[in-house]
């Protein structure tokens, strides 16, 4: 049978595929970045470019709200000034929420959320529970990772 061989090959791959992701690596500092395949609540791509210094990361919705009230009393250009980017982790929400309500709200902000809804993307990036995650780049390399759980902790990392 000629389709047998190739159905072979494709198990295989997905084997090694699978097995490399199983050893991935978390993701520290002194390491590149990786990259994040996704869009901002408008749904235009989204990415952390080379110039990029700052990626903050909420991977839950005390760290959203927390985040997104200092952001909100800022200039609209805040995160642009700062050389810095907003992803949000919406991949534990139930679709139905995420559609009906988080994605509308997020869609009324002045700046640009990355939204991921893959948790598979982060399940190896630093995180604390109810913690705001900082990430410090120098072009695309990891120099510092900081936690902020609350409005103080938040703007001495951001220097306000």
């Amino acid at each position: 049978m000629k389709l047998f061989p190739f159905i072979r090959g494709a198990i295989v791959a997905l084997g090694l595929q699978l097995m490399g992701a199983a050893y991935a690596e978390p993701v520290s500092t002194g390491q590149v970045l990786p990259t994040l395949p996704i869009h901002d609540q408008h749904e235009r791509p989204w990415q952390v470019t080379h110039n990029t210094r700052l990626l903050i990361l909420a991977t839950n919705r005390a760290a959203s709200g927390v985040l997104q009230n200092l952001l909100n009393t800022q200039d609209k250009n805040f995160l642009h000034s700062r050389q810095a980017v907003y992803a949000a982790d919406l991949s534990r929400m139930p679709g139905l929420i995420t559609r009906s309500f988080a994605l509308p709200a997020l869609r009324e902000l002045a700046y640009p959320v990355g939204i991921v809804m893959n948790g598979q993307l982060l399940k190896d990036w630093p995180r604390h529970d109810k913690a705001i995650t900082l990430l410090w780049l120098n072009k695309g390399t990891l120099e510092r990772i900081e936690f902020a759980q609350d409005d103080t902790q938040l703007r001495h990392a951001l220097g306000l």
